[in-house]
């Protein structure tokens, strides 16, 4: 699996900054539990990592409740029962150049950016 050799990239390689994880989770039948791809293993930071997976995917979880563990333990994030974890920054605000690290929303958001008011993404 791509995303699992990916989501390891950063424990060998500091040049890794991020990941995009496509049919990423941490246990499948065949093999059984893999914790060395849950978060707090993991050298890259949780804010550089997305990670996407289908609602019932057939290796990892099979239904939305199991999918849904499976992204807590690997991503780090607690989103309850939500299949969407992103935010929205206020207007003004980007992610990249210049970018700092704000402590109450664990993200990162540009510097121009006048608060730490990140919001819920709606819809």
């Amino acid at each position: 699996q791509g995303a699992h050799i990916a989501s390891l990239g950063g424990n060998y390689n500091p040049k890794v900054s991020a990941n995009l994880l496509f049919g990423n989770g941490n246990s499948i039948e065949i093999l059984g539990d893999m914790p060395c791809l849950n978060n707090e293993n993991l050298a890259l930071p949780r804010e550089r990592r997305r990670s996407i997976v289908g609602s019932a995917d057939g290796y990892f979880g099979r239904d939305l409740s199991g999918v849904l563990e499976q992204q807590k333990e690997t991503s780090g994030y607690d989103c309850d029962n939500n299949t969407n974890c992103f935010r929205k920054l206020p207007d003004g605000c980007s992610y990249g150049a210049g970018e700092q690290y704000c402590e109450g929303y664990q993200t990162f958001f540009s510097s121009s950016c006048p608060t730490c008011d990140i919001l819920p993404e709606e819809g």
